[in-house]
């Protein structure tokens, strides 16, 4: 039965008409279906699914002459618990004697076809595992594009249910870091960097702040990040079909990641253009979140990065910046003057 966790059904990626090959994924389906049916048989196999353009389900349907053959196998077997609280690497070395002898290797070519295969491996008992977190490509893989095919227990969609459920918290907290520290860096460093004259190291802060706005985007579409392959494809049917942004096409973002620009003018133009697309993105987040904060620097300085600021009011707020944003807060002298000398408002 096909599962498709989170993504809209309203958002495909037609990658058919952005790419100049041709879909093929019928006849590498019809390729993967033996080596599936002998997985099948297999009593230790307990979820089998395909991924990526095989999927019949998910955000993009296509596979070309370029594809692999991905499929996730879930498997049970009988380990030691002890073995469960070891680290990762340890537990997989302790468990060798324990996993079925025909598991194949991750990666591999059909020998008449020299298709590729990509057997993506997993042991349901390490992973059911809460301290098994998985990260953010893993899990736009599988709950973006996987496609179950054999699942007798549900424990395959049971699983992928439950790693990938945090989406909404990643989405939020990936916002959160984009529209504090990188905003900063887009429109304070960026012009300390050309005053230090150093055009590059300017460049490059846009770079990465594009590529990260790119990211948070996505994720406030409904989706998680694809791969890098898939990821612009993504983006590009996200402003030019989906029309996420007012006035904001795929070739004007991707322009802010150009790496060619060698003159401080440019830089600036760039900059300014990036500093656009972060409010337009803060505005969306204002909307998707119903819980969004009137403060973004201040609530993500203590709450999201655990380095910068422990008390969530300090005794400057108190005394001095009640009700005021912290970009406006640190204007004020006296706000300044009290935490420059560690004033208590207990003495």
């Amino acid at each position: 039965m096909p599962y498709n966790a989170t993504s809209e059904e309203s958002f495909r990626i037609a990658v058919h008409d952005m790419l100049c090959t041709s879909d093929e994924s019928a006849g590498l389906r019809a390729k993967a279906a033996p080596f599936i049916k002998r997985l099948r048989t297999k009593p230790q196999v307990t979820g089998i699914g395909l991924l990526d353009g095989l999927a019949r389900t998910g955000i993009r349907h296509f596979a070309d002459c370029y594809s692999d053959i991905d499929i996730a196998i879930l498997l049970t077997c009988d380990l030691p618990a002890e073995l469960l609280d070891l680290p990762v690497q340890a537990l997989m070395a302790e468990a060798q004697p324990f996993l079925p002898g025909w598991l194949p290797n991750f990666k591999f070519v059909e020998p008449h076809s020299v298709t590729e295969f990509n057997v993506h491996q997993h042991l349901l008992e390490y992973e059911l595992q809460p301290s098994v977190v998985w990260d953010n490509e893993k899990c736009g893989a599988y709950a973006d594009t996987l496609e179950i095919i054999h699942d007798p227990h549900g424990n395959l969609r049971s699983l992928v249910a439950s790693k990938t459920a945090c989406r909404q918290e990643r989405a939020f907290e990936a916002a959160l870091r984009l529209l504090s520290r990188s905003y900063i860096l887009a429109s304070h460093d960026v012009i300390t960097c050309l005053k230090r004259g150093r055009i590059d190291v300017a460049r490059d802060i846009i770079a990465r702040v594009t590529y990260e706005a790119i990211d948070v985007l996505l994720f406030l579409s409904g989706i998680w990040p694809p791969g890098y392959k898939w990821r612009l494809l993504a983006l590009q049917a996200l402003l030019d079909q989906v029309a996420v942004l007012d006035d904001w096409s795929y070739a004007r973002v991707l322009r802010l990641a150009r790496l060619d620009i060698t003159s401080q003018r440019q830089c600036e133009y760039l900059q300014r253009e990036l500093i656009l697309l972060l409010e337009e993105i803060a505005a969306l987040a204002a909307q998707t979140f119903p819980h969004w904060p009137a403060d973004v620097y201040a609530y993500a300085t203590t709450r999201i990065f655990t380095d910068k600021q422990l008390m969530t009011k300090t005794a400057a707020d108190i005394r001095s910046g009640q009700g005021f944003d912290y970009a406006i807060r640190i204007l004020d002298a006296e706000w300044n003057r009290i935490n420059l000398y560690l004033e208590d408002p207990a003495n």
